[in-house]
């Protein structure tokens, strides 16, 4: 199973074994990456961070105990490097790529008429109202909304990498996901009345 080949492969790390440490970081590069970028939005401190992340997780293998899921505990690294990017630069505008992944969102947000056939420019138009939206989004709330609607995440997990409880976990998705339809109502009245 999945959890055995990860236990013997972070086992294996703990003990100086270089090919599995590399096919450990293998396993979770993509999902640090998305997941950094979708808090900075920017590709190439993206990759530094993402770094600097695997970095800590090999300085700090040696005391991880299987008491958190290994995902959790590296992402939860990669969030913390993230807040303190954050915190340093003092940037409190962020915003996140949804990709071509906006199927979690009430369509009719965006159109009165449910008929009007759905061109590469409308998606584009979509997105940009979106990536609007969540600029408006405090930190936190687009953190666990990320997690939660674009990676999938379980609410325990999402407990485990922000260090969270879970009805924390449930209550601010609520508020995000609140904040984002009330942020895109807004957005689309704006855009409209400049029309």
């Amino acid at each position: 199973s999945i959890l055995e080949e990860n236990y013997a492969l972070i086992t294996a790390s703990k003990e100086g074994d270089y090919e599995s440490l590399t096919k450990l970081i293998d396993t979770y590069s993509s999902i640090v990456h998305s997941v950094i970028y979708s808090i900075v939005n920017n590709r190439e401190l993206a990759e530094d961070l993402a770094q600097e992340t695997f970095l800590k997780v090999i300085s700090g293998l040696s005391s991880y105990e299987f008491r958190a899921p290994f995902k959790s505990w590296v992402l939860r690294i990669a969030v913390n490097l993230c807040r303190d990017y954050l915190r340093r630069k003092k940037v409190r505008k962020i915003i996140l790529p949804f990709a071509e992944n906006d199927d979690q969102v009430d369509e009719s947000i965006f159109f009165d008429d449910s008929k009007v056939p759905d061109t590469d420019l409308m998606k584009k138009e979509r997105l940009e109202y979106l990536h609007e939206a969540i600029s408006g989004l405090p930190s936190d709330l687009k953190q666990v909304l990320v997690l939660r609607d674009i990676q999938e995440f379980s609410y325990e997990e999402i407990a485990d990498t922000l260090g969270w409880r879970l009805g924390t976990v449930k209550s601010r998705l609520s508020r995000a996901r609140k904040e984002l339809h009330k942020n895109l109502k807004e957005t689309k009245n704006l855009r409209k009345s400049q029309a």
